[in-house]
Parts: structure tokens; sequence; C-alpha cells
């Protein structure tokens, strides 16, 4: 009897936990590449190249430029230049390739790579 109860409870404590992974995973996917649900937003990919671009600076804008092709500016807070604009390529779960268009300036990275997340997506500046 009392082995009878003890199963009834872990079969009963197995169904919560698979509840409750049905649950989180598919929302912990969602903070983990926003961009699948929500799509690629100007504002979250240039919070996201920005931030993966070494130095100092702020995020500028981005434009899209059709066919997953974007052209992102990050201003350079250290430097006279202003900053530089990124010809950036989005592809799979809202991850991007970026490369410097123009001339490079110093200061910032000819190349970058990454992908937007949680906080370049809800972020509200």
């Amino acid at each position: 009897m009392e082995a009878a109860r003890r199963r009834a409870e872990r079969k009963s404590d197995l169904k919560a936990l698979a509840i409750v992974l049905v649950i989180l995973l598919p929302l912990a996917f969602v903070a983990w590449r926003p961009a699948v649900i929500l799509g690629v937003e100007p504002g979250a990919l240039a919070r996201s190249v920005s931030g993966e671009v070494p130095g100092r600076h702020f995020a500028g804008s981005c434009r899209s430029s059709g066919n997953d092709t974007w052209v992102c500016s990050v201003i350079d807070s250290g430097a006279r230049s202003g900053g530089s604009s990124y010809q950036v390529h989005t592809h799979g779960l809202g991850c991007w390739d970026a490369v410097q268009a123009g001339r490079p300036l110093r200061g910032l990275a000819t190349q970058s790579s990454g992908c937007i997340g949680f906080f370049d997506a809800l972020s509200p500046l």
C-alpha cells in the first residue's frame, strides 16, 4: 500500500515537472533569441551591433536594404570621426554578421558578429 502511494506521488511529481518544462523551455528560448518571434527590429539590431563592436560608443540606427541586409550606424563617443556605418547581414535566430562600410576607422572593428538578445529587443533606449 505504501509503495503504491509513493509510486503515485512520484508519477504526479513527474507530470508537474513535465508541465513546468513545457511552459519554461519555450519562454527561455524566446528570451535567448527574441528575434525568432519578434522579428528583426531596427532598434534591437542597432543595440546588438553597437554592443558587439569593441570601443566606447552608442547605438546609432539601422535601416533595411532588403533581403536580410541592413545598414547600421555606430556612433563612436571617443573619436572625432563621429562613428561608422556597417553593412549587416541577418540570418537564422536573429544572428548577424557586420562589415564596416567605407574606410576603416581606428578604434572600431572592421568586422563583427553576434545575435539579437533579450535586452537588445526589449530595451526602451
